[in-house]
């Protein structure tokens, strides 16, 4: 299935250690957080796991926090 997923802006992506190669197409995610109001398959992150190497993005209260894989 496609879905829309919403993250925080781009600045405190950045901030975090997020970039553009961070995810690729064909990467299986796992995903949680709230369903968008009006459109459908659209969520709004909370958590973010990408099961092949650990990745992990949470959104804790105000701050984003990414755990990125040990390599």
């Amino acid at each position: 299935q496609s879905w829309q997923l919403e993250m925080d802006n781009r600045f405190e992506l950045v901030a975090i250690g997020m970039a553009e190669d961070t995810f690729v197409p064909g990467d299986r995610v796992v995903a949680t957080g709230s369903l968008g109001r009006t459109e459908p398959q659209r969520l709004y992150l909370r958590k973010l796991n990408r099961p092949a190497d650990g990745l992990l993005y949470e959104q804790r209260g105000m701050t984003p926090i990414l755990r990125q894989p040990r390599g």
